[in-house]
């Protein structure tokens, strides 16, 4: 929408990033309340429309924007043609993020269907709640660089390390310890969520990769390699659920990442000589995130193995997200310091 455009071009982080976690919070809450009250795949519906209603209105209220429309389209033309590409990038995303549900409703039923929706949710949550008011801001930050593909690249390196550092634990610990949360926070009734929590989380929080380089490749006037990324990802996703539904719900999460992360590597090599930029450069800014996060993960695990039987589930949970936070922030504070101080900077600061 135009008031949205609005937000984006000034940059305002802070009001689109409360927009953001305030619709992604509430239709979530509301989701999981209606499905717990029984309303079944109603619930996915009427938490999508109540999201998007909230953020509406909210949007309207911030910019106060009002305009008599006119459909004058003379001299618009590159405009057409840019935006006719980027919409079908946002349509075939559309798609995409349907497939599992087109698929597992018709092959495996609703219930398993709901297991792997209210997982994804609860998966998702953060990544939505930060990473898509950020890939919207950095659209317009990244045009007004892409007269310097080097500082395009640089900021692209910076935004993805600070935003990496903060979902890989919360993202990977949520893995690590979905038992303990879907008993604790959920109940007993989604107890067959964990394993699909388990897997959709592990894949989540690469998402920054290719979402950050959707707004570059746009950033910098190429569409068309975004649009092509969609595609990729639409042709490795679609055989990849078709085989995993054989080993039922849980076989149908790991085939959903396994094919994300295998058109995620296409897609990043395909779109990272279009920002100057490296595998070599890439991996070097980001691999200190995934050495924290990886030892955490191992850590935890070897603590919940330590631990006695004797505890109660809560006080297992403490310990093992207490653990989890500890081995993370010291393996930063000895590898990446650097990275603290940008994630700092992206949170407090009202524009990028």
């Amino acid at each position: 929408s135009v008031p949205t455009a609005l937000l984006l071009r000034e940059i305002e982080f802070r009001a689109i990033s409360l927009l953001e976690i305030t619709r992604t919070v509430f239709s979530s809450l509301l989701v999981l309340y209606l499905a717990w009250a029984g309303w079944g795949v109603w619930a996915l519906v009427y938490g999508a429309l109540a999201g998007r209603t909230l953020s509406a209105i909210g949007i309207l209220i911030i910019t106060r924007f009002s305009l008599r429309p006119d459909f004058r389209v003379v001299g618009m033309q590159r405009e057409l043609k840019f935006g006719g590409l980027v919409m079908s990038n946002g349509l075939v995303s559309m798609i995409n993020q349907n497939i599992p549900a087109l698929l597992l409703g018709r092959l495996l039923g609703i219930t398993p269907l709901g297991l792997f929706q209210v997982a994804g949710d609860v998966a998702k949550l953060p990544v939505r709640a930060l990473l898509r008011p950020v890939a919207r801001v950095s659209f317009p930050a990244m045009a007004r660089l892409q007269g310097n593909l080097d500082r395009v690249s640089d900021f692209y390196l910076r935004i993805t390390a600070a935003l990496l550092f903060i979902l890989l634990p919360v993202c990977w610990g949520l893995a690590v310890i979905a038992e303990e949360f879907v008993t604790l926070v959920l109940g007993t009734k989604w107890e067959g969520t964990a394993p699909i929590l388990t897997a959709i989380s592990l894949f989540v929080p690469l998402r920054v990769l290719t979402r950050l380089m959707q707004s570059a490749v746009e950033g910098v006037g190429k569409p068309g390699i975004a649009l092509r990324n969609m595609f990729t990802i639409t042709i490795c996703l679609v055989p990849a659920m078709f085989a995993g539904v054989r080993w039922g719900i849980v076989g149908a999460a790991i085939a959903w990442s396994m094919a994300q992360l295998f058109a995620m590597l296409i897609n990043l090599n395909r779109s990272l000589p279009a920002i100057n930029l490296s595998w070599g450069s890439l991996l070097g800014r980001i691999g200190p995130e995934f050495v924290a996060a990886v030892t955490m993960y191992v850590g935890v695990m070897l603590v919940r193995s330590l631990l006695p039987d004797t505890l109660s589930l809560l006080q297992a949970t403490v310990i093992l997200v207490s653990s989890g936070v500890v081995i993370y922030a010291g393996m930063t504070l000895l590898i990446n310091r650097q990275v603290v101080v940008d994630a700092l900077r992206l949170v407090r600061t009202r524009s990028l």
